[in-house]
């Protein structure tokens, strides 16, 4: 079906109604629809123009006007619109001066056939400019990002010769590393300690050869001789300088590991979802997961303020130790965050597998809900406001109130309305959290989130629940309501939003009362059960200890490998009741290590413990040899849970039946490939452990 074009629009400045007719019919006979109008003086010239027009034609002399003063006109008016000279009394000296003063083109009236051409070429040039208007904008806002990116204080921004001198700096590095604006140019050769020089040189040779490097972790000795730990990346500019990004690995180390596992996870959805599903579900789905992850994004952002608001707090001031009721309250926060971010790692399989309607609902205390977020965004109203005069208050009305759905849902919900209630208060102000029965809907609650901010215009209060919708400009994402939306609606609630500019905002959720006969009791965690003697196979240390921490505080004993080689020769040369191993190791993955453990110790358990336990349990993934599959991070409740599930049927293995005196973590809980000497002490007490355990309490 062919595309109709639309007329085009032309302003005719012709005082001689014949000779604008005649106009007319040259043009009607290149087939294109004209909508067309003429005027003959400066008012009317001036009520005509118009941004829709696509050319004007313009005699040269009119009585009382003319085409150099509608030329004038035009260009004062701003309007990118071509006009061309359609004269046949004029001059080629004087169409040249129009020309100059900003005529497109000239065409005598004698040579009418000429017009057609010259509008084309006329309308091109116009949108020619009009293209280079929108880059030099576009450039401009290119700049401008840039520049607020490089004064912000969320990353380090360095601009280095290639001999590694810094000649510019933002103050987010200079602060990091204990200088000033005035201590430029620094070495980062001097800078850097001299074990990691020399992958500072492989980096220099890859600039060289790709123009970028890999992000790669090392460290800075600041002004006071402190080593910082940094993640660091590096691009060659055109004129053959680097500029690197630095980031303070310091208050996230806690945290890299999950947010790592949650990129390789959304990558391996992401292929998933390319290769299961057809072109129009895919298409569907991708767009979505695009919003999923700029979701993800900001609800890790969210999690991640009170575990490093918090902890910085403690790590800034030591005298905290002293206060240990504040200081288990952080922690509990910090605790409550990382199980919180944990499962927005695992609402990843709904891609892959539709959930069941009463999937992971439990019994949700609303009030406890309220009392846990508000200690989670304390770093952001409390703590951290006491360096500012910037002050805010907490009021609340809680009445008991239980519903049903899911916790780290609705934590997550609140934490979103609080910090846009707080971003609303630039000034200080107040906060009222509110719960109460609905009096016009029994079987519902309602849960108030009141502030004394801004307030909203109508138009912002119609469209704040759309995603990506901000006010906020750069520092916003359009999320944080939308989220909150999608949050209520899965749990059957409504949201009202009440706003006035000046007047604050008062945000009502009615949530349906919970059904208890309905909903199963959620299981509080397996027991302890027997002691076992358990191999610990992981190329992660942090992970190896934690893990190890976990089982030998459940009287187990312990033995840790480094990686699958090690472990092969452990299980080769030891006697063991369980097997717990990553998935995705050096030299081999979990999979292959499991069939070859499976060949050593056929009926030994293997518990795969690995990042990828959520989706392989949603496809359906169980590699052979191994007996279950348990998802990082895991709390220890679902560890003994897991431990219980895959040793039920087996009996301990004979070096556990004789009670020891205590438990003893072999290798000290380190992840050294081969055991201590059998002259030390720690071997003496490993070697005591050796008769067994008793039956860890609960």
């Amino acid at each position: 079906m062919t595309e109709v074009q639309p007329p085009l629009r032309i302003l005719i400045v012709e005082d001689v109604p014949t000779d604008a007719e005649l106009i007319f019919e040259q043009l009607a006979r290149g087939g294109r629809r004209l909508d067309w109008s003429r005027v003959d003086t400066e008012p009317g010239f001036r009520a005509a123009l118009d941004p829709g027009l696509d050319v004007i034609l313009s005699d040269c002399n009119l009585p009382g006007f003319s085409a150099s003063r509608a030329l004038e006109i035009l260009h004062d008016s701003g309007l990118d619109v071509p006009l061309i000279i359609v004269s046949g009394t004029i001059g080629e000296e004087a169409a040249t001066e129009l020309m100059r003063a900003g005529a497109a083109d000239y065409v005598s009236k004698d040579k009418p056939s000429r017009l057609g051409m010259a509008i084309s070429r006329a309308m091109a040039e116009a949108e020619s400019r009009r293209d280079r208007a929108r880059s030099i904008d576009d450039l401009r806002r290119v700049e401008a990002r840039f520049r607020a990116l490089f004064e912000s204080k969320v990353i380090g921004i360095v601009v280095a010769d290639h001999a590694g001198r810094v000649l510019e700096a933002n103050s987010y590095f200079l602060t990091m590393v204990g200088r000033s604006l005035a201590d430029l140019p620094l070495d980062l050769v001097e800078m850097t300690p001299d074990e990691f020089r020399a992958k500072d040189q492989e980096v220099l040779a890859e600039l060289d050869l790709k123009g970028r490097a890999t992000p790669w972790e090392k460290e800075f000795i600041n002004g006071d001789g402190r080593r910082i730990p940094i993640l660091m990346g590096g691009a060659k500019l055109q004129d053959g300088s680097l500029v690197c990004f630095i980031v303070d690995l310091t208050p996230m180390k806690a945290v890299q590991a999950n947010l790592e596992h949650a990129k390789s996870q959304l990558e391996d959805a992401i292929h998933q979802l390319k290769q299961t599903q057809d072109k129009v579900i895919a298409e569907e789905r991708l767009h979505a997961l695009g919003q999923m992850s700029a979701g993800i994004a900001h609800d890790f952002n969210n999690y991640l303020s009170p575990i490093i608001g918090l902890s910085e707090l403690i790590l800034t001031r030591p005298q905290l130790i002293h206060e240990s009721e504040k200081v288990l309250k952080y922690l509990r926060a910090i605790h409550q965050a990382g199980l919180d971010a944990a499962l927005v790692v695992k609402r990843l399989r709904e891609y892959y597998q539709p959930a069941d309607a009463d999937d992971d609902a439990e019994v949700v205390d609303l009030k406890q809900v309220v009392e846990q977020t508000i200690e989670l965004t304390q770093s952001r109203w409390g703590d951290q406001s006491m360096s500012t005069d910037v002050k805010y208050r907490i009021a609340t009305n809680l009445q008991e109130a239980s519903v049903a759905g899911r916790a780290s849902e609705l934590r997550q919900m609140l934490v979103n309305l609080i910090f846009n209630a707080l971003d609303a208060m630039p000034d200080g102000g107040e906060i009222g959290l509110t719960i109460e029965s609905d009096a016009n809907r029994p079987g519902f609650v309602n849960l108030e989130v009141k502030d004394t901010g801004t307030g909203m215009t109508p138009e912002v209060r119609k469209r704040c629940l759309e995603p990506f919708f901000t006010t906020k400009g750069a520092a916003g994402t359009g999320l944080g309501l939308a989220t909150s939306y999608g949050i209520v609606k899965r749990h059957h609630g409504e949201i009202q939003i009440e706003s006035e500019p000046g007047q604050g905002t008062r945000i009502i959720v009615a949530l349906p009362l919970a059904q208890t006969r309905l909903l199963s009791p959620r299981p509080n965690g397996a027991h302890k059960g027997v002691a076992l003697h358990i191999l610990v196979i992981d190329d992660e240390q942090s992970v190896r200890d934690v893990i190890a921490e976990y089982l030998t505080a459940d009287g187990h004993i312990v033995d840790l490998a480094s990686g699958p080689s090690v472990g092969l020769r452990k299980v080769n040369a030891g006697q063991y009741d369980l097997i717990i191993t990553d998935r995705a190791m050096p030299e081999m993955n979990g999979d292959q290590l499991a069939l070859r453990a499976k060949r050593i110790a056929p009926h030994v358990p293997i518990l795969m413990l690995t990042g990828y336990g959520d989706l392989m349990i949603a496809r359906g993934e169980h590699p052979d040899g191994v007996d279950a599959v348990l998802s990082k991070p895991t709390t220890v409740g679902e560890l003994r849970a897991a431990i219980a599930k895959v040793t039920a049927p087996r009996r301990p293995s004979s070096v556990l039946q004789t009670p020891p005196a205590r438990a003893v973590l072999k290798n000290g809980g380190s992840s050294h490939e081969e055991p201590p000497p059998a002259g030390s002490d720690h071997g003496a007490a490993v070697r005591a452990t050796r008769g067994g355990l008793p039956p860890a309490s609960d």
